[in-house]
């Protein structure tokens, strides 16, 4: 009884408790409220015609409370109000509706960061005169944005918006924003983008392919450049309804509007958009309303249905005929196909009027009505050559020389009846010349790689070396050949002076000491020392003064005495007596001798002179010749490295090409200590310039510049020129020095996603949790959705080539392997690339690639980021044998025990949790499906992750920069930093 009557206390007083925090938090709630809202009454004018008198503001007019007194709506719109709005707004954190549209409020909008419950925002029709960048943080349940006719200062729509995920219809005409559309509008859930009348400019973002927008209007942007580039991305827009684009700067030609059924409304009015009007714009079944007047349009007037409201007033168009539906004539046909071929210039387009080639059009001369003499010189035409050239029979001069024309001349050339002249000079044609009659004139000069089977691969970076990196090479060489010989030369000269010095300073000191007396036998030393058994201690006779005296026996017997000079006793005084001996002898005691200071004798002096001269001579020949056998040397050594890697001088346009000594510098001469990693193109590097700026440097090592590494090194150049996105790592620059092959990129500062999964422990890294492991997965997801877009394939997508950053924000890298995505064919055949474990089963089987290999990859991917195991699982039952990571994880899927076990043990399970796991553990077995066609494409893979990244709002993650569901990075400053850093040499 008394252990019932407790449990009853204490079950009472936790009851109390947990109530009375929530009468007190609810409270505190509240209390913020109603401090907003007395807030918000005094920022406004007039107050009074708001009625808001009452103390509980949940009874004013105009708001809307919630059952427990939490502000949810507040509804004053069209009343006339001026003021402006305070920063405590963004506190109603229950907040769903705001709407101030058409009074006149002013000043700087506050930040409305954080109101996660925020539904719909009305601010249009006021005075703001500007909005924070981080005014949408947060507002993950925001659907619709109306901020139409603010005179905001100059500035880019705020980069917060991402944020906002669920965005339905975001509308913003005649706001004032600038710079570019930004990419985050391409996500799946937005139906409606109004953006008419701003100051936008650039492109279509590249993530509007696949998008939900139903609604476009991107009509008159007042900037400079306007909004410009192709409209291709549309054809891809499957679900637009209405499409505005009028007065803007849009150029190229029209794609295949075939796929989109739904368009009713198509506004393409005053822009530069050349060719034809397609006929799968004119047979779209819900078309009722076409503009496409001012334009740079070609061909046949369009007839469209009859229900179709068109405008298609010739302005600046070219239409050969006014009545719609009228058919060309044939050679004005043909002559839109050969134009085609180059893109339809706008040259010809303004130059090309009417229905009859023959009436003064640009570059086309006839007689009798008959084309016979087609000048295409100096228009700047970039393309191709077309074959239609060869239905103008009655062509006898064709001239295409001084453009950009690449492809090769094609055959059918050779079967115009009447050609006498082909004059394609001074373009970038390759292959075989046609062979053409005989009384025809082929002039080709000026395409170098005419004449050859084909051009180089890809075009992009496969041209000679820069003229600065080849010139300064040159005349680096040529400066040390010179240099060596002159040096050697001048080394050489200065010994020969040095001998011929001491010889004449040896001279002077023994030229007293040649005293020779005439009728005495000059005896040889070499004769001395065998008679005296070289000055044998045996052979001495006695010593003097001046020196010792031996006995000697010469070669015939005749027995002498040799007195011998000490070397060390060689003064004036024991030279005199030296002398005296000799005069005294030869006068038979004469009491003064004469001193007999002559030359040596005759033979030897000459001999000796002859001697020192040979010497000097060949010394000095001798070097020269050395020096220039060196200079020889390495010129022929520089030739065979020249014609060894002359395909290795690539420079791939636009990068920035950065000097070896810079990247010594940055790395520490490629330290151990710097290494980030080795791989199989060689090793990574940390670096850090003199700025501050860290840089991670691919260096190829020198003994595998190989066919198979080069190409690597060149695909990675040539992908990464054309990519810009924030989840593909960024390329800053390339050396190219000597044997040197190095890549440097952006530093990632937490290296790969295998350390944080598979090494994290070792290396004292925080386990990944779950939400970080999710955004990873959309943050690679996007990258490879936005590769897949350009029609490009990664081929090797594993963990090691996925690096992280310090916002643990993840990029794809290691682009070796990329290939072009089949066009128009079901695979294409490469040869075998990737990882094992990673590699699709078609892919290794059968070495076709498809964009479905990168999704089978993925799918590997998605189960590590599970599971937290590397591609080949090791058995516990048989630990000497191992299992693909795709077959061991569908096991574990036929069993929910199995799989809960399965999944790696430092992620902290919930419900919530395991229920999100389960989703991407299916998106993982559809991924990895044995059969191409049954495995999603990587578009769906995005709208999964995105929707699941949505729920946990991770805080500790920076809000994305300007990217959507595969937007395109806009270009940092970041190389423009780079190159301020580079010290100059």
């Amino acid at each position: 009884m008394e252990i019932t009557h407790l449990r009853s206390w204490f079950f009472g007083l936790f009851s109390v408790s947990v109530l009375s925090l929530f009468v007190l938090v609810h409270g505190r709630s509240t209390s913020i409220d109603a401090f907003v809202m007395q807030d918000l009454k005094k920022s406004l004018n007039p107050s009074d015609s708001l009625g808001w008198t009452d103390q509980d503001h949940c009874k004013w007019q105009y708001v809307t409370c919630s059952y427990d007194n939490r502000v949810t709506q507040i509804q004053i719109g069209y009343l006339n109000l001026t003021g402006f709005l305070p920063p405590s707004l963004a506190n109603l954190t229950a907040l769903q509706t705001l709407d101030l549209t058409a009074n006149s409020l002013g000043g700087r909008l506050p930040s409305l960061a954080g109101l996660s419950s925020l539904q719909y925002l009305f601010l249009s029709y006021n005075m703001f005169s500007s909005i924070p960048s981080d005014f949408f943080l947060g507002m993950t349940s925001l659907e619709i944005v109306g901020l139409d006719y603010i005179p905001f200062s100059a500035q880019p729509i705020p980069d917060s918006i991402q944020s906002a995920s669920s965005l339905k219809v975001f509308s913003a005409t005649l706001s004032n924003f600038t710079g570019k559309i930004p990419d985050c509008f391409g996500v799946a859930r937005l139906t409606a983008l109004y953006l008419a009348s701003n100051n936008l400019e650039g492109g279509l973002p590249a993530t509007f392919p696949g998008s939900s927008i139903e609604q476009l209007w991107l009509t008159g942007q007042n900037s400079i450049h306007k909004l410009n580039g192709s409209i291709a991305v549309i054809q891809n827009m499957t679900k637009l309804t209405e499409l505005w684009l009028n007065f803007n700067n849009f150029s190229g030609q029209f794609p295949d509007f075939s796929r989109l059924t739904w368009l009713e409304s198509f506004e393409m009015s005053d822009n530069s958009i050349t060719g034809q009007v397609p006929t799968s714009l004119v047979n779209l079944p819900r078309l009722t309303n076409v503009r496409l007047m001012n334009s740079l349009l070609q061909g046949p007037t369009p007839k469209f249905n009859s229900s179709v409201t068109v405008d298609t007033e010739n302005g600046s168009n070219s239409f050969c005929l006014l009545d719609p539906g009228v058919a060309c004539d044939p050679r004005v046909n043909t002559l839109l196909l050969i134009a085609e071929s180059v893109g339809y210039p706008t040259v010809f387009t303004k130059k090309w009027k009417g229905n009859d080639p023959c009436n003064n059009w640009l570059g086309i001369s006839c007689v009798n009505q008959n084309i016979t003499f087609v000048n295409f010189l100096n228009l700047g035409l970039a393309g191709t050559i077309s074959p239609n050239f060869s239905s103008v029979i009655s062509l006898e001069i064709l001239i295409l020389a001084n453009n950009s024309l690449t492809g090769t001349i094609p055959n059918e050339l050779t079967t115009l009846p009447n050609l006498i002249k082909l004059d394609v000079s001074n373009n970038r044609l390759f292959g075989q010349i046609p062979s053409f009659k005989s009384n025809v004139v082929v002039q080709t000069d000026g395409n170098p790689d005419l004449g050859k089977d084909g051009v180089a691969q890809p075009p992009t970076i496969s041209v000679p070396p820069s003229k600065t990196s080849s010139r300064s090479g040159n005349r680096f060489l040529i400066e040390l050949i010179v240099g060596l010989v002159i040096g050697g030369v001048f080394v050489v000269l200065l010994v020969g002076i040095l001998i011929y010095c001491l010889y004449c300073c040896e001279r002077k000191h023994s030229s007293d000491f040649h005293v020779i007396e005439v009728g005495r036998l000059a005896i040889s030393i070499h004769v001395l020392r065998s008679a005296t058994n070289n000055f044998s201690k045996q052979n001495i006779l006695g010593t003097g003064g001046f020196g010792t005296v031996y006995k000697g026996e010469l070669h015939d017997g005749t027995k002498i005495a040799v007195k011998r000079m000490e070397p060390g006793l060689v003064n004036e005084r024991v030279w005199d007596q030296f002398k005296s001996e000799i005069a005294v002898l030869s006068k038979d005691g004469v009491a003064q001798p004469p001193t007999i200071y002559v030359p040596p004798s005759k033979t030897s002096t000459r001999s000796g002179n002859r001697f020192l001269i040979e010497v000097i001579v060949g010394l000095v020949i001798g070097g020269v010749f050395v020096v220039l056998l060196v200079g020889i040397l390495i010129y022929c050594l520089y030739c065979c490295e020249q014609k060894h890697s002359s395909d290795f001088h690539v420079i791939e346009v636009g990068r920035l090409a950065i000097s070896i000594h810079v990247l010594k510098s940055a790395t520490n001469n490629f330290s151990k200590q710097n290494i980030l990693g080795t791989g199989g193109f060689g090793t990574v590097y940390k670096g850090e310039l003199h700025g501050g700026t860290k840089i991670a440097v691919k260096r190829m090592e020198p003994g595998l510049v190989n066919e198979r590494v080069w190409d690597q090194f060149k695909s990675e150049i040539a992908v990464l020129s054309k990519f810009r996105h924030k989840h593909l790592v960024s390329l800053i620059g390339y050396c190219l020095d000597g044997n040197e092959r190095l890549l440097v990129y952006e530093y990632m500062p937490q290296g790969t996603i295998s350390r944080h999964l598979f090494r994290w422990n070792e290396e004292g890294l925080k386990a990944l949790e779950w939400w970080e492991r999710l955004a990873i997965a959309l943050d690679v997801a996007r990258g490879v959705e936005y590769m897949h877009g350009l029609g490009f394939i990664h081929r090797d997508l594993k963990p090691s080539n996925i690096l992280l950053g310090d916002d643990m924000h993840a990029k794809v890298a290691d682009f070796g392997f990329v290939r072009r995505a089949p066009n128009g064919k079901s695979s294409v055949l490469t040869k075998l690339a990737g990882t094992f474990g990673y590699l699709a089963p078609e892919y290794a089987v059968t070495g076709r690639v498809t964009v479905k290999v990168d999704v089978f990859s993925f799918g590997v991917i998605l189960m590590q980021l599970i599971t937290g195991k590397k591609a080949v699982v090791e058995l516990e039952t048989h630990q000497d044998e191992c299992i693909g990571l795709v077959t061991w994880f569908r096991k574990m899927r036929m069993h929910e025990i199995a799989f809960h076990k399965a999944i790696d043990p430092v992620i902290d399970l919930d419900e919530e949790t395991l229920a999100s796991i389960s989703i991407v553990a299916e998106l993982a077995g559809h991924c990895c499906a044995k059969k191409p066609s049954q495995r999603p494409n990587i578009c769906h893979a995005v709208n999964v992750l995105s929707s699941l990244v949505e729920l946990w709002k991770p805080l500790n993650r920076h809000s994305e920069e300007g990217v959507g569901s595969s937007g395109e990075l806009k270009l940092k400053d970041q190389c423009h930093t780079f190159q301020n850093e580079l010290p100059q040499f």
